[in-house]
């Protein structure tokens, strides 16, 4: 049993999907975060997570996980949200602190205010000014990192 088998979620998987948005085609080079096209897992601010995380949906973390995850989805760690273990996930975005070796083996995205003290494996790096990895990197795709400036306003 996985962890949606546990919540009782059936999961959505959508390929080839063009999105509009006002009017506009949204483009499919969109950031990670902008995809997310099934029902998210949320760790609300004030919660602490102990345990193993499995799934094929979105995870996103506002408070405290000590453990470990597999996700065949993205796992979104934000500002407030700090995760201590290891991370294996399709793409992983990281806004918040990580202490722990991080997999990903799609992309991984590393906010301005992100922090990662651990080893690093992609296949895809996008990092931010002001992002922080104290860790080894391992590129397993065939791109470089790319570097960007963080250009969305915090709500």
């Amino acid at each position: 049993m996985d962890f949606n088998d546990t919540l009782g979620h059936d999961c959505c998987h959508f390929t080839n999907i063009n999105v509009v948005h006002r009017g506009r085609l949204v483009s499919s080079n969109r950031r990670m975060h902008d995809k997310k096209n099934t029902t998210a897992t949320m760790i609300g601010n004030d919660s602490h997570f102990v345990g193993e995380i499995k799934g094929s949906a979105p995870v996103i973390v506002l408070g405290k996980v000590e453990g470990s995850c597999e996700l065949d989805q993205v796992l979104t760690i934000e500002s407030a949200g700090s995760w201590l273990g290891t991370i294996q996930a399709v793409d992983v975005i990281v806004n918040g602190r990580v202490e722990g070796d991080v997999q990903a083996s799609g992309k991984l995205e590393i906010g301005a205010k992100g922090e990662i003290k651990g080893n690093v494996s992609a296949g895809f790096l996008a990092i931010a000014s002001g992002a922080v990895i104290q860790g080894d990197i391992k590129m397993t795709g065939n791109k470089e990192p790319v570097h960007f400036e963080e250009k969305r306003k915090k709500a």
